[in-house]
């Protein structure tokens, strides 16, 4: 009789012990994944909302450049400030002449300080084709919409304001898909002064070749307000080998014969300092981007700031300028 009593007791003392248990803490880089894809879609869904974007090489030797980097280093670098609202886009680019863009659904008008709005498509309105026009609310949305590996997470303070700082690294297939949309310039991921230029004379002698996907690595910071549950500044960064498969080289092609014209710098003092701080172990993070080699590797940058969320007032169009965009 005291066999079922005593192990009734046991039982009993089993089940207390394992409702003491500490429930195991969750994983913090999971746990910010449905926080960081709610911040996105609803920064993308606040309209109204004015952006700062940049896109340049990150180096110490801008000085140094060599003359093929020299020739395409326009198509590398820009500077944009603009505003995003209810079916409208409007973009100025810092320069001279100051270039000014407003998209409107399937129409684009441009002017600058010479020229008065006129329509096009691609193009500044001198005729000089946009290398990079951004989209930020789309990019937003579709930030959403990727499964981002969130693999650190930090806190931070951004004018002021507190902010949590989620660094993402971008699968293959994200890096191309933003590429290709047009949604990062294309110099994060294939720097044109540095990438491979081909010219393929004899084009029409078959079928058109596959497009060769991006190989950079691609790294992303997001910046978000933990209390609004805002975006309020993307930070992506390219690693692009350097002579890889022809990179940084300009290549003649006839017949499939290459021809080797010029090449890509080492840059030799940023490869020692970038190594110093390389150390066995984790990569360590700075302002929410790993520390990465740079031996061999070409490096670009693309940073969006966000403002005035919902509070930008959208462009007064004129006359001329509703008519241009069919409004």
């Amino acid at each position: 009789m005291q066999r079922p009593a005593l192990a009734l007791f046991v039982l009993t003392l089993a089940s207390l012990l394992h409702a003491q248990e500490a429930p195991k803490p969750a994983d913090p880089l999971q746990a910010a994944r449905p926080r960081l894809k709610t911040a996105l879609t609803k920064t993308a869904a606040t309209t109204d909302t004015a952006f700062a974007a940049s896109w340049a090489q990150n180096s110490k030797k801008q000085g140094a450049q060599n003359a093929l980097e020299q020739a395409f280093a326009g198509r590398n670098q820009g500077k944009v400030a603009g505003s995003w609202h209810p079916g409208l886009v409007a973009c100025t680019f810092d320069g001279d002449p100051k270039d000014e863009v407003l998209s409107a659904g399937r129409r684009t008008i441009a002017k600058d300080d010479n020229s008065a709005w006129t329509l096009r498509a691609g193009r500044f309105a001198d005729g000089n084709t946009t290398s990079f026009v951004p989209d930020v609310e789309l990019l937003l949305e579709q930030l959403a919409a990727f499964e981002l590996a969130i693999v650190h997470r930090d806190t931070g303070s951004l004018d002021d304001r507190p902010v949590e700082v989620l660094s993402v690294a971008l699968s293959a297939d994200q890096v191309k898909d933003a590429t290709w949309s047009g949604l990062v310039p294309t110099c994060l991921t294939a720097p044109m002064a540095m990438n491979e230029f081909r010219l393929n004379l004899n084009a029409n002698a078959g079928a058109r070749p596959a497009a060769t996907p991006p190989a950079a690595t691609v790294d992303l910071a997001i910046l978000l307000d933990p209390a609004t549950g805002i975006v309020h500044e993307l930070r992506f960064r390219g690693w692009n080998k350097q002579n890889a498969g022809g990179a940084g080289q300009v290549v003649f092609l006839r017949a499939g014969a290459g021809v080797q014209a010029a090449g890509a710098d080492d840059e030799e003092e940023e490869e020692k300092e970038a190594d110093g701080k390389k150390a066995d172990g984790p990569l360590q993070y700075e302002n929410g981007l790993p520390v990465r080699s740079r031996k061999g590797m070409t490096v670009m940058d693309y940073t969006v700031r966000l403002t005035d969320h919902g509070k930008k007032a959208a462009p007064d169009l004129s006359a001329e300028q509703k008519k241009l965009l069919g409004r």
